[in-house]
């Protein structure tokens, strides 16, 4: 019985250890990663297939060759690029290179509306923003110039989809918006930038993304598109220097952006997670731009006038493109893939400005409207009434204020004070410190004065000379006498 009992028991014994050895397995193999899980596996999308994978691409992509890179479809993807001056092209092969604008001043941003066939630049020299066909025939004519009288612009987006420019004023300090047209200029950001830099528009998610160069805490930040709301910080601290240029990777739902002093190209998440290094550039180059196209992405050398392509993932096959510019600036690879979801969502904008009296706005869904400077949008959400700054504060004037032709605050002063040199300021004129008015004593008061006699004399009606028997005789012939009853 014994010996039954023994064995038994190691039978026992053999089943457990089988069934724990089957719950490791099983263990080790669920925690076996895929390669799926890894982002620069395929170029676009990862389709398991047991423990492999095959690659696919997104519609109006084609599988490569390779198996992993995914080629767009027509029309012909290019770069853009500013060169101080001048603002030119090179289709990614570096053929057909052309010039898009000459004998500019120096243009230090530029972004492109695909649909529309032209492109965007800021002239910080010249100070606007001005307009471009891509076809190059804008070449040797007059600027068309549609913001006049900027700062010194550096980074400038189009939003495609609500038809709409966005730019960083490093003079102000803010971030506007405004029609294509430059109707109804209004402030996105007003307060608490640095030094706001390259900007980049996620328009599906209604996010805009920008680098700030601020000297005490360089940074990446996002707010909301429509309204300036919303704003974080993306990255900052010890991961980042000097962030440049930056762009969205619409495809992997990534930001990715150049840091001038770190020589990296970065990137996380659109929420700011997933924090990466991805291609370490190497310190002979100064990284300035960034473009972003299929699973390449595409850097301007500021230094060396040069742009290099590398795989995005990891700086892979790195590639210096045959283009020699004069400092390259800004830069864009233009096709249509790269502003997808224009008619994905109905612009209500488009017919009768969505009945919006001056700005409106589309968001994805909806829309809403928004009034210019010196305007706040009344209780319609429609109409715009207008808000005289002189009922703001009095327009920064101490006494009176009125509106000049333009609506801007004119400063003014009452009877017995004069406007200081800051044109908003009223101090007190002392009448009696020049040429008296008063015949005998002259005392200032606050914006007046009075006047006063002494002895036996006394004012006239005029408030301002004295009579009396000790001047004149009173004007008597004979005999004067003072009356106390006037």
């Amino acid at each position: 019985m014994a010996d039954r009992r023994s064995r038994r028991g190691m039978g026992h014994c053999f089943a457990l250890v089988a069934v724990l050895l089957m719950l490791s397995i099983e263990s080790s193999l669920s925690q076996t990663s895929h390669p799926c899980d890894t982002q620069s596996t395929c170029g676009q999308v990862c389709n398991r297939n047991g423990p492999g994978f095959v690659c696919s691409c997104l519609a109006g992509y084609t599988l490569e060759g390779d198996g992993w890179s995914c080629r767009s479809g027509p029309p012909t993807p290019y770069l853009i690029y500013t060169q101080g001056t001048k603002i030119s092209r090179a289709n990614l092969d570096v053929t057909g290179k052309s010039d898009l604008l000459t004998g500019g001043g120096n243009n230090t941003a530029c972004d492109f509306l695909f649909i529309d066939g032209v492109a965007y630049y800021a002239d910080s020299k010249n100070k606007f923003i001005g307009q471009l066909n891509l076809d190059g025939s804008s070449v040797g004519k007059a600027p068309t110039v549609i913001i006049p009288n900027t700062g010194t612009v550096e980074g400038l987006a189009v939003n495609w989809v609500s038809r709409s420019l966005i730019w960083s004023d490093l003079t102000a300090l803010k971030i506007y918006t405004s029609g294509l047209d430059g109707s109804n200029v209004h402030t996105l950001i007003s307060s608490g930038l640095g030094r706001p830099h390259a900007i980049a528009l996620d328009p599906h998610n209604g996010y805009m993304y920008w680098t700030d160069w601020d000297t005490n805490k360089p940074r990446v930040e996002r707010a909301k598109l429509a309204d300036g709301s919303q704003r974080s910080v993306m990255a900052s601290g010890s991961k980042i220097k000097q962030p440049n240029g930056i762009t969205i990777d619409y495809i992997d739902n990534r930001v990715y952006w150049v840091d001038a002093i770190l020589d990296q190209i970065q990137s996380s998440k659109l929420d700011g997670t997933d924090f990466k290094v991805n291609w370490n550039l190497g310190s002979t180059i100064h990284p300035y731009a960034l473009g972003l196209f299929t699973d390449h992405i595409y850097v301007s050398d500021w230094r060396a006038g040069r742009v290099y392509t590398a795989r995005k993932y990891n700086g892979n096959d790195a590639v210096t493109l045959n283009i020699r510019a004069n400092q390259p600036g800004d830069l864009h690879v233009v096709h249509p893939n790269r502003q997808l979801g224009a008619h994905a969502d109905a612009n209500e904008c488009i017919f009768n400005n969505g009945g919006c009296e001056q700005t409106c706005i589309n968001t994805v869904g909806s829309f809403r409207c928004a009034c210019a400077t010196q305007f706040n949008l009344t209780a319609d959400g429609r109409t715009c009434k207008f808000i005289s700054q002189c009922g703001v504060t009095n327009g920064g004037c101490s006494h009176h204020c009125s509106l000049s032709s333009t609506n801007q605050p004119v400063c003014s002063c009452p009877t017995g004070f004069r406007l200081l040199s800051d044109q908003k300021t009223c101090t007190d004129i002392n009448e009696c410190s020049t040429s008296s008015p008063c015949q005998q004593t002259c005392t200032n008061t606050i914006g007046s004065f009075y006047c006063t006699c002494t002895n036996d004399t006394f004012l006239d009606k005029t408030g301002r000379k004295c009579e009396g028997c000790s001047i004149n005789n009173g004007g008597c012939q004979q005999i004067c006498v003072t009356s106390t009853l006037g």
